[in-house]
């Protein structure tokens, strides 16, 4: 007796070769699911800026963005107009991203105590929300320290699937804000034969 089987498979981040490979064989619907991942390092940077979209990511701030357009790792940087200010990161069509990692470095320190912590705040997709803190070293002279620009990493358990990320930057400059996102991924059905005696 011949037997019909279906199966199904769902195929999650194959390589292109793979992919061809697939394609090759007729099968329809492969599409892969890598994580893809953007630096926003603030090269078009207006100083005194309320906003700024890079590579389909906008920050806003409740202050003004400022840069000197000189001190990046490499150049340009971020820093805030005030201490207090809020940054907050979103993808610009607002969809869920994953936020990677971020360069920080000691800033304006007019009035700044070193060391400072920097909380990141996380609203995820599904609602609730995620925390994650670094301490940056930094400089109690009236100048921009530079040399000594920190490469924070975030859980990535935590900070995937947010819907925005926000902090108080203080007297810090940023740079190289690393973020990712999942492309969409849809079932491969394959169909076979199968024969019994």
């Amino acid at each position: 007796m011949r037997t019909k089987i279906l199966f199904a498979l769902l195929v999650v981040g194959l390589s292109g070769a793979a992919q061809a490979e697939l394609q090759d064989a007729n099968l329809d619907g492969v599409m892969n699911q890598a994580d893809s991942v953007v630096t926003i390092g603030f090269e078009e940077l207006v100083s005194e800026s309320t906003s700024y979209t890079e590579d389909g990511y906008l920050i806003t701030t409740t202050g003004a963005l400022r840069t000197t357009g000189q001190r990046g790792n490499p150049p340009p940087e971020v820093y805030a107009a005030s201490s207090s200010q809020t940054n907050t990161l979103s993808a610009a069509d607002e969809a869920p991203f994953s936020l990677r990692s971020i360069q920080l470095a000691g800033g304006p320190s007019v009035g700044g105590i070193w060391p400072q912590t920097i909380t990141f705040t996380g609203l995820l997709s599904g609602g609730g929300s995620v925390t994650q803190s670094f301490v940056v070293t930094g400089s109690n002279e009236n100048s921009i320290d530079i040399s000594n620009w920190q490469t924070f990493v975030f859980d990535y358990a935590d900070f995937q699937n947010v819907v925005s990320v926000s902090w108080q930057p203080q007297f810090t400059l940023a740079d190289n804000i690393t973020v990712g996102f999942l492309t969409k991924a849809r079932p491969v059905v394959i169909f076979g034969d199968s024969f019994e005696d």
